[in-house]
């Protein structure tokens, strides 16, 4: 199974797994890895765990008259039911404008399973290119609060 183990290619229990158990990441690539392995292994709780309150997927799915649709719970759920997750690529690591700001750049090979008319056709291999923005919390933890995505080709 695809993990985020990093250059090292190292497997879950050497890598993510203490993280997945309540170890804390030392920085944001270390979260992001694990991150990506907690959805792999539909470990819905440590993604929502670390996962920033600003980010406005906590609130949930809403209608446009606000209705609420689905929770944050409901939506990283229904994420790791529907993608396959092929592969993590780490590209880098910057420095926010703060100490507790930091921003990591990846690609994350996935293909959509049963969903017509997503971005992939005959669930090819998408690659999703995001830079995420971390933020560590008042208690020294970093967390995942958004990022810009884009869609490459390979």
């Amino acid at each position: 199974m695809p993990l985020g183990g990093g250059e090292e290619k190292l497997q879950y229990e050497e890598c993510c797994k203490k993280f997945h158990d309540g170890e804390i990441a030392a920085d944001p690539v270390i979260l992001m890895q694990s991150r990506y392995s907690a959805y792999a292994l539909k470990k819905a709780e440590y993604v929502m765990a670390t996962t920033h309150p600003d980010n406005p997927a906590c609130k949930g799915s809403h209608l446009p008259n606000g209705k609420v649709v689905s929770t944050f719970k409901q939506d990283v759920m229904a994420t790791c039911k529907k993608v396959k997750f092929i592969k993590l690529e780490v590209e880098g690591m910057e420095d926010g404008s703060t100490n507790d700001e930091a921003f990591v750049t990846f690609r994350a090979h996935v293909q959509v399973i049963g969903q017509n008319g997503f971005r992939s056709s005959n669930f090819d291999t998408e690659i999703m290119k995001e830079k995420s923005r971390f933020l560590k919390s008042e208690d020294g933890k970093w967390l995942y609060v958004d990022g810009n995505v884009t869609y490459v080709d390979e």
